[in-house]
């Protein structure tokens, strides 16, 4: 195999994320009272920072290592520190869930209260759930640097899921402030889409995926079987699954609600096409639908883990 062709898969993963990460941004809207200039320059530091985390990631888990280092000794967890640890994420996923349709809730009520909002207490439950990460991730770092060794590609790749957790939790350190940093910038989103706001989903999403990898690592995997036969582990699997879907389709979908966001849709089409709204749903459902039957043996699972997730956001909604 030449060196081209093992490039080939990270040039077009770069071409198609730089084409999504332009694409968003202008869907997501230019503030008028800010010039292009500056908001494609700010748009540009954002895309760089997550260059370095991509250039990171393929050099300590992907990038073949320099000759006279070995393959590092593979270093699993035990059982219950997997266990534990995707119980810890899953929570706080839940809490993330709980805590940005409470966001929403308080949105309807109270309005969009530009500063005022970012300590109050659905943003503070929100803010939990993604420290909960945080902590798992500071745990990772601890445990490569205590049991692990050789360098930092030798340790990465000797327990894979150590690093992922770290990286995960370095890509939060970055995430987090860069909301309000935008929002010091350009002042009040125009809609939901801000990139900053695209980049917290994608954090939320990665760490979900982590503690399904987790759950899904400490059980055997056993044969296809009806959805009536699920076992007691899959339903954290399938609450896993619900609530990436609900913080997914509540960001990409909300500017379609002209009940919640109190607007009519017609400004919208300044910014994006009608089609987006299916191809939100579209591109969720197929994700969720594929890891699904990935990670829980049953051609019912995708379909129970979406009705979860309406029914989790019905009861907490009202």
């Amino acid at each position: 195999m030449t060196a081209f062709s093992q490039r080939l898969p990270w040039v077009i993963a770069a071409v198609v994320g730089l084409g999504l990460f332009v694409a968003f941004a202008v869907w997501g809207g230019i503030p008028a009272d800010v010039s292009a200039g500056a908001f494609w320059a700010q748009s540009g530091v954002f895309l760089l920072v997550l260059c370095v985390f991509a250039i990171a990631f393929w050099h300590l888990l992907a990038r073949p290592l320099a000759p006279g280092l070995r393959q590092p000794r593979k270093d699993a967890l035990t059982f219950r520190a997997r266990e534990v640890l995707a119980l810890v994420l899953a929570f706080g996923g839940v809490a993330g869930v709980v805590g940005s349709l409470w966001d929403e809730v308080w949105h309807r009520t109270y309005g969009i209260p530009f500063g005022e909002d970012l300590f109050w207490r659905p943003h503070l439950l929100i803010y939990f759930g993604f420290a909960t990460a945080g902590a798992c991730g500071f745990w990772a770092l601890l445990y490569l640097n205590r049991r692990l060794r050789g360098n930092f590609q030798q340790r990465f790749r000797a327990n894979t899921m150590v690093g992922l957790l770290i990286m995960n939790a370095a890509f939060l350190l970055y995430a987090l402030p860069a909301d309000p940093v935008w929002h010091l910038i350009f002042g009040e989103d125009i809609t939901p889409w801000s990139v900053p706001h695209l980049i917290l989903l994608v954090s939320f999403v990665l760490t979900q995926l982590l503690a399904l990898a987790l759950h899904v690592s400490t059980w055997r995997r056993h044969e296809w079987h009806v959805i009536f036969r699920l076992r007691l582990s899959d339903s954290l699997s399938l609450l896993i699954l619900a609530t990436m879907q609900m913080v997914w389709l509540q960001l990409m979908l909300i500017d379609w609600d002209a009940a919640i966001v109190g607007v009519n849709l017609g400004p919208l089409e300044l910014y994006r096409p009608e089609w987006l709204l299916a191809a939100n749903l579209t591109a969720c459902t197929a994700f969720a639908g594929v890891v699904a039957t990935r990670v829980t043996p049953s051609p019912g699972a995708a379909t129970a883990a979406g009705e979860l997730a309406q029914v989790i956001r019905l009861l907490l909604i009202r």
